[in-house]
């Protein structure tokens, strides 16, 4: 367990954030109840749930979406998050992309947006995918969260 300050900074977001989100219900995991006075300590799983909220947010999704999102990942799907979600920017939802690395996925989206007169090896592709899409690296998300318990010597969210 780790408490609330050092979960917000890995998460990315802010106290006022976590406590809209959990007063509004917009939170999935279980958060240990806390008295005044003591820090709040949360889990592993607390704090993936934090990162994902943020970015989705960040990314401009509405609050109740994305806690259905992050709850069918966390919740119904645990330890099998995809390394990235991705999202064409003129459509609604994302997509799992498991099992690549980020070099892999823009080769994957590249022939959908690649315009016909640039070579396969011009340097305004890249340019090219991030106008298009919109990807969330839930692997350094994961890994980042992960590196904080290591850190603090938990294995588990016992």
């Amino acid at each position: 367990m780790v408490a609330l300050k050092i979960a917000l900074a890995e998460a990315r977001t802010t106290r006022s954030a976590f406590n809209y989100w959990l007063g509004a219900g917009l939170l999935s995991t279980d958060f240990k109840e806390t008295t005044s006075g003591v820090a709040r300590k949360l889990s592993r799983e607390n704090v993936l749930e934090l990162a994902m909220m943020s970015v989705f947010i960040d990314m401009g999704s509405p609050p109740k979406w994305a806690q259905s999102e992050i709850r069918q990942w966390l919740v119904h799907r645990r330890g099998e998050l995809p390394n990235f979600l991705v999202r064409r920017h003129d459509e609604a939802d994302w997509y799992p992309a498991s099992n690549m690395t980020m070099d892999e996925l823009a080769g994957e989206l590249l022939p959908a947006i690649k315009p016909k007169y640039m070579a396969d090896d011009d340097p305004r592709l890249t340019e090219q995918v991030a106008a298009a899409f919109s990807v969330i690296n839930l692997a350094e998300i994961k890994k980042r969260v992960d590196e904080l318990f290591d850190a603090v010597g938990e294995t588990d969210d016992a």
